[in-house]
């Protein structure tokens, strides 16, 4: 059930539409938080969108220990991305070719550069946590600068095969825009992938889903309408831990896109928000399989994760003055040394 309207944000950030309606008061915490759902096209999303000042502020210290509970990732988180990192690389594999150039904005530890990189490609990344991102440099070697996508605004090189955006889309206070600025830093026949929580599965409790770091909440439907607006075509890709209710897809530049209409997914974002009760949620069959899973690889972390990061930190590749830059180019800009998850 709809709450009513907002006093929040007069229109939605992608279709402009003014028809915002609020559906829950409190964020996953029980705090304030107002969100709504546009009637036009279905994207959830803040009601007062945090500004740029703000979030900057949020992401370079808060966030990590406020949604991960620790400012440097633990043996047990590496390991756990690390393992995450080579289902990503395995399914965009297709895409990529040993000598390519890959980016990724909001690197996090940087287990995902490091897998492109063991295959030979040439990676960079911008990271704004400044405990993971020296985490990614110092423990792993991973060429990635403390930085904002933002900070990259006058970047137009057009030299990337691949630029990653791993649960960090929500994050980003107008998403269309932020499509359009990574755009500039792809080749024309580049790929962008993006992984997101999907709005449309159950991922937590109806009472745990909203997040101040989460300014929006993408279904299948919402999220190809941002893609389309901002130039991109799309296209599924599987990854192994299909399981998980995350929405991955390739977007490729295309023009064209940008005239394909607005899907409204506001039926969809209602329905799936409104599926279960918290304790419907709980008792679900799915639920179950889920946290015996969890519970396994729980113990395989506890057994192998620091065996495994250790042998990582050794053979990690050395992040030398060449790679990190002087930001005498494009290439050792985007690879400085400067100290910026989904």
């Amino acid at each position: 059930m709809v709450l009513g309207k907002t006093a929040g944000q007069a229109a939605c950030r992608v279709c402009s539409s003014a028809g915002l309606e609020l559906i829950s008061t409190r964020d996953r915490r029980r705090q304030a938080l107002e969100t709504v759902v546009c009637t036009s096209c279905g994207l959830v999303q803040h009601a007062q969108i945090p500004t740029s000042e703000e979030l900057a502020e949020f992401y370079s210290s808060q966030y990590r220990i406020d949604y991960n509970g620790e400012a440097t990732p633990s043996n047990r988180r590496v390991y756990r991305e690390w393992r995450r990192g080579r289902e990503r690389f395995d399914a965009l594999r297709p895409f990529i070719e040993p000598g390519d150039q890959v980016f990724e904005v909001g690197s996090g530890i940087g287990c995902n550069l490091r897998q492109f990189e063991n295959f030979g490609c040439s990676v960079s990344g911008i990271e704004p946590g400044e405990g993971f991102c020296q985490y990614s440099r110092q423990q792993l070697g991973v060429n990635v600068r403390c930085a904002f996508l933002e900070d990259l605004a006058d970047d137009a090189r057009q030299d990337q095969s691949l630029v990653l955006l791993v649960h960090v889309l929500e994050h980003l206070p107008d998403p269309v825009d932020a499509l359009r600025q990574i755009r500039q830093l792809m080749r024309p026949d580049g790929h962008l992938f993006v992984e997101v929580p999907d709005f449309g599965r159950p991922h937590a409790a109806p009472n745990r889903v909203f997040h101040y770091g989460h300014i929006y909440n993408f279904t299948e439907i919402s999220l190809r309408n941002v893609a389309h607006k901002a130039g991109f075509r799309t296209q599924p890709v599987s990854l192994k831990s299909s399981h998980l209710p995350n929405l991955a897809l390739v977007l490729t530049p295309d023009s064209d896109a940008e005239k394909v209409p607005m899907v409204n997914g506001y039926r969809m974002a209602v329905d799936a928000y409104h599926r279960y009760t918290p304790l419907e949620y709980h008792l679900r069959p799915a639920k179950l399989r889920t946290a015996i899973g969890k519970a396994i690889d729980h113990v395989d972390e506890f057994l192998f994760a620091s065996s495994q990061v250790a042998r990582l930190r050794a053979d990690r590749p050395a992040v030398s003055t060449a790679r990190s830059g002087n930001n005498s180019s494009p290439q050792t800009a985007m690879a400085s040394a400067v100290c910026a998850s989904g």
